[in-house]
């Protein structure tokens, strides 16, 4: 039997595999597509367009969501989070729900605890400028009048066209 003939047998059978992860045997292929492996992604910085890949091990659309979807990616060197965003579901629906690996392409974040300024992703600007404006919005009640609005019961979303 063959490695692979063996793991489709062990996915068949149990459900999982006691040998190498699947992507272990996809991760040339992989790294010739430009995928990066989960352990990789700690010494990348954020803002870096990038690929990740791997088993979909987990899918989440939480109500609270607003039609973002979770997914977590795991190859065989850890596990990868991926944010969905509604359009992108949307349009991808099938695949996102059923596919059992996936190949996901976009903006690196790096999450740390109370959210570095300094690791905010390029295209929002020079983390400086934005960290200002912030700081100014709140001291002069920007943040709080908008919070306000939109809790309010009956304020209309403006639309994203």
């Amino acid at each position: 039997m063959t490695y692979e003939e063996r793991l489709v047998a062990d996915f068949h059978g149990t459900g999982l595999t006691v040998g190498p992860h699947p992507m272990a045997y996809r991760r040339a292929e992989m790294q010739a597509l430009g995928v990066h492996p989960a352990s990789s992604l700690k010494s990348i910085p954020s803002g870096r367009q990038l690929r990740i890949g791997g088993c979909v091990i987990a899918r989440q659309r939480p109500g609270t969501a607003k039609g973002f979807v979770f997914l977590s990616l795991e190859d065989e060197t850890g596990i990868a989070n991926a944010i969905v965003h509604p359009d992108l579901l949307q349009k991808n629906r099938i695949l996102l729900i059923s596919g059992r690996f996936l190949m996901v392409e976009g903006i690196l974040w790096v999450m740390r605890t109370g959210g570095s300024w300094r690791a905010l992703p390029g295209p929002f600007g020079p983390w400086q400028t934005v960290a200002g404006c912030y700081h100014r919005w709140r001291h002069a009640g920007v943040w709080e009048r908008i919070r306000q609005v939109l809790l309010a019961p009956d304020v209309p979303c403006p639309s994203s066209a």
